[in-house]
């Protein structure tokens, strides 16, 4: 149905908006909220949005700034699932929703084939060296830990080491992430002959925290112990004797301790599970990035459907692209939606194929502009010029910079990361958060409460885009519990 032109959601909106949404009466709640993306997209579809629990100070305070929750939880989700005062709104809900961090990944690895995911990385892949070889991968691993932030860019634990020096003639030795500030780090280059011929760059950017807990990433290399990750020379985690463990039980069965898989105690997918079992909600609605459906991490998906069954519910897998859905980026995501068994809810079918929107078509809707915060840095008067729309600086930096990505007016937009480097196609510039804004599609009058440029980029980036899950809503009230998508839709037709 055309709704909005060739869109039944529009990605240009305001907060506003939402006020001639006829509500039909089914509510949601939502884990791992982040500012709120996903609950916009509920909201968008006519569900009542009853509460949140987020971990996050500064996120819960953006969260209550535009949703003004009824019952907000500020704590980890495994305090939030062993409560005993859950008031009794939330054990009779409509949908559980919510995003576990189980593969926030995207570090991007340089291997003998070209550049992989590190969610992706398998034993027997040969990766770039501190030593200028080639070696390969024995084992991987992961597991939950706090992060920092290095140089903007990349995001790892404050003890992963990196491969630096503290002045231009000093030797290099192994420093970690949270020491790095005044050094210089090795960055790869393609030309790479010999120790020369490291790119050595100044961390001039503080290192800062980026998360209170997320599942890191990491493996063992033969012999050298290290890899090039972002760009960077960075060794072997350091507490690698658990390597290997969990993905050598994907996929296997699992004994089950009063409802919850052994294997997987720390993992944040499985604390979700319990919430679900626990709470009992008619559906339970969980994304993640499309990694799980990929390699050994299949293992992990089985061990996640298992659960969904062992609880009486039955669970489909949706890999769907923002991009089709009426979103102006490409952002690929795995959607797990399970539903409660005794109910006999009918089974979803999801399928979009909305028109793409190109850049220019953003451009040419922006209802405003700020710029600040966009100005370009040594790396941009560098490689901007040089690089060609649509590709990013990698392809003329030597191989680094994976991520700073050069726009192009004629194609949709990569997907917009947390730590995002897009840069505008015919200006050398940063986006603005107002075309952040437009390219997640988030509302553009949403409350930042004053912050700077890189946090609401964060926000943004570390969502699930409102009208991704606009279009997901809209099906489970139609398809589940028989919403006429008419009342959804004459919200948002074209005024």
């Amino acid at each position: 149905m055309e709704v909005t032109g060739n869109h039944r959601f529009p990605y240009c909106w305001k907060r506003t908006d939402l006020s001639r949404v006829k509500k039909h009466g089914h509510t949601v709640f939502s884990t791992f909220a982040c500012g709120g993306g996903s609950s916009f997209g509920y909201k968008m579809a006519g569900f009542d949005l009853i509460g949140c629990n987020e971990i996050d100070k500064e996120m819960m305070t953006f969260y209550q700034a535009n949703h003004h929750p009824k019952h907000p939880f500020l704590e980890p989700i495994q305090t939030f699932k062993s409560r005993t005062d859950l008031p009794d709104e939330l054990f009779n809900l409509d949908v559980l929703d919510g995003s576990p961090p189980c593969f926030v990944a995207g570090t991007l690895i340089l291997t003998i084939k070209g550049v992989v995911p590190i969610e992706m990385i398998k034993e027997g892949d040969i990766v770039f060296t501190h030593l200028g070889r080639w070696r390969k991968v024995t084992s991987t691993m992961s597991r939950m830990s706090p992060t920092v932030l290095v140089d903007n860019r990349i995001e790892t634990t404050p003890d992963h080491r990196f491969y630096a020096r503290k002045s231009g003639d000093d030797i290099p030795e192994w420093v970690k992430a949270k020491d790095l500030e005044g050094f210089f780090l090795a960055s790869y280059h393609e030309n790479y002959k010999d120790m020369g011929g490291w790119i050595w760059k100044k961390l001039t950017r503080p290192v800062v925290p980026a998360s209170e807990l997320t599942e890191v990433f990491d493996f063992e290399v033969e012999e050298d112990h290290s890899f090039v990750a972002d760009g960077y020379v960075v060794h072997n985690c350091s507490t690698f004797s658990m390597a290997g463990d969990r993905e050598k039980g994907w996929g296997k069965n699992k004994k089950f301790r009063e409802g919850q898989a052994e294997q997987v105690l720390s993992d944040l997918f499985f604390e979700y599970l319990d919430l679900v079992a626990k709470l009992r909600p008619k559906i339970a609605v969980a994304e993640n990035v499309q990694g799980m459906l990929t390699g050994k991490a299949k293992g992990y998906c089985k061990l996640i459907v298992d659960r969904f069954n062992s609880m009486g519910y039955d669970a489909q897998l949706f890999l769907l692209n923002a991009a089709t859905m009426g979103v102006p980026q490409v952002r690929e995501r795995v959607f797990f939606i399970a539903r409660r068994r005794d109910l006999s809810l009918p089974a979803l079918k999801l399928e979009f194929n909305e028109p793409i929107i190109p850049f220019k078509e953003v451009v040419a809707a922006l209802p405003f502009q700020d710029l600040s915060g966009t100005d370009p840095n040594q790396v941009d008067r560098a490689y901007w010029h040089r690089t060609r729309p649509g590709d990013t600086y990698s392809t003329v930096s030597g191989g680094s910079y994976f991520s700073w990505c050069r726009l192009s007016m004629d194609r949709v937009s990569p997907t917009v990361l947390a730590t995002e480097n897009m840069k505008y196609p015919t200006e050398m510039r940063n986006l603005s958060w107002v075309e952040i804004c437009l390219i997640g599609s988030y509302p553009y009058d949403y409350d930042f409460l004053k912050a700077t440029r890189n946090k609401k980029v964060y926000c943004i980036g570390m969502s699930v885009p409102p009208i991704m899950m606009a279009q997901i809503a809209t099906q489970i009230a139609e398809q589940c519990f028989g919403v006429n998508a008419d009342q959804i839709d004459e919200a948002w037709r074209k005024k």
